[in-house]
């Protein structure tokens, strides 16, 4: 089962906490996944990383078998996220419960994020590589310059990284790059802590993606990609 091979990969200390798992995706899953991958290539822009949510991803013409396939492995996640922190030395823990909405990632050529940490209103990042076959994966560093490159997490289809970040004081510096001219495009699962979610509505409207806040609240509402289940 993914789950129990999430939750019983090991934690790799170097150079800070994380996981690396293989053929996180059941294959009939990732073949959907990755078939979508390959269609939201046409929305590379060159220079960038566009974020796709899953429901602007569906509103694109990716299929709702698909989609509806992320939101169940998301929902298993969620319903797991306690299993998967506790082997994580991380304090970042919320009382009240978690939230993801996922999106693909898409990177034009010619494009590399900032070396950064995350925000400790994100307990679990799960990004899984998707397209091309041959890429770069994600960079990590022991520090925010780089001279402080440590290792790459090697590019492979439906290989994850797994990070928990673990406070105010994080060190999960990381970045990725595209290097070859193809789009880029990862599933980034990053799972929030239900209380900073009027945070991010605030955020989202100024980001211009409110609606995809407003398709969230309505998966919710279904006892979807939320703990908060009722």
């Amino acid at each position: 089962m993914t789950i129990d091979k999430i939750i019983n990969s090991p934690i790799l200390l170097d150079p800070w906490e994380h996981k690396v798992v293989d053929d996180i995706l059941p294959d009939q899953v990732f073949k959907k996944v990755q078939e979508a991958a390959k269609f939201l290539t046409k929305y590379t822009i060159d220079g960038k990383t566009n974020p796709i949510w899953i429901n602007e991803a569906l509103t694109l013409g990716v299929k709702q078998d698909c989609v509806d396939s992320i939101i169940n492995f998301t929902d298993q996640i969620l319903d797991n996220i306690d299993d998967i922190l506790a082997g994580f030395s991380t304090t970042n823990k919320s009382l009240h419960g978690y939230y993801s909405l996922p999106k693909f990632g898409v990177s034009g050529k010619n494009f590399m994020y900032p070396i950064h940490s995350e925000s400790s209103h994100k307990v679990l990042l799960i990004v899984i590589y998707l397209e091309p076959e041959i890429e770069r994966g994600t960079r990590l560093y022991t520090g925010q310059q780089e001279s402080d490159f440590h290792k790459e997490i090697e590019w492979k289809p439906n290989r994850a990284l797994i990070i928990c970040p673990n406070g105010n004081n994080d060190e999960t510096w990381h970045t990725w790059k595209n290097t070859n001219g193809e789009p880029r495009v990862t599933l980034n699962i990053f799972c929030e802590k239900i209380e900073c979610m009027e945070k991010s509505m605030t955020k989202s409207a100024e980001n211009d993606n409110f609606e995809s806040m407003l398709w969230l609240l309505d998966q919710i509402g279904k006892n979807h990609l939320t703990t908060n289940k009722y």
